[in-house]
């Protein structure tokens, strides 16, 4: 039976029983796991305020934008106020074998005003794998401790987007 370690709340480490003998079965690589499982949620909400006035065909430049009724057109003043929310749940697991290869696994499903009508929610996966490259005769002095090989993917596209102003 496997025996677990003292670790940090979300994270379990698994090595096999000690048993020697002379029909001992050889030790397996993959018996060392090391599992570390996060999560969280994250919710933001932005207000912007604004307003303006434009006027055009000033007859000289001396005033700069410093007199507003020196134009001859003005255009009409305008404001806006723009709100927009969004919620994330986003959750990461890392898996260890030997400590020699790693996966990664993260999900984010995001829920926000500013998609488009009909799609309120979108879910962004991504996986990565790396192994761990032994130190060699190449490696033993230089500036390097470790090296890794490491390969990833993820979805970034939110399908359909479109921006909403109220």
């Amino acid at each position: 039976m496997p025996r677990s370690t003292d670790l940090p709340i979300g994270r379990a480490r698994t090595t096999p029983p000690s048993s020697s003998g002379p029909f001992s079965p050889p030790p397996d690589p993959f018996d060392s796991r090391d599992l570390e499982i996060i999560g969280g949620y994250e919710f933001s909400q932005n207000t912007v305020n604004g307003f303006g006035v434009q006027t055009r065909n000033y007859v000289t430049d001396a005033f700069t934008f410093n007199s507003l009724g020196s134009g001859n057109t003005v255009e009409p003043p305008y404001a806006f106020k723009t709100d927009s929310r969004i919620v994330s749940f986003f959750s990461r697991a890392n898996l260890g074998l030997a400590e020699k290869y790693f996966l990664t696994y993260v999900i984010r499903k995001d829920g926000a005003s500013e998609f488009g009508a009909n799609h309120k929610w979108a879910v962004f996966p991504a996986i990565s794998g790396s192994w761990r490259l032994k130190p060699g005769m190449w490696m033993r002095t230089g500036p390097l401790s470790e090296l890794r090989l490491r390969a990833g993917w993820e979805d970034r596209e939110i399908r359909p987007y479109r921006r909403i102003r109220p």
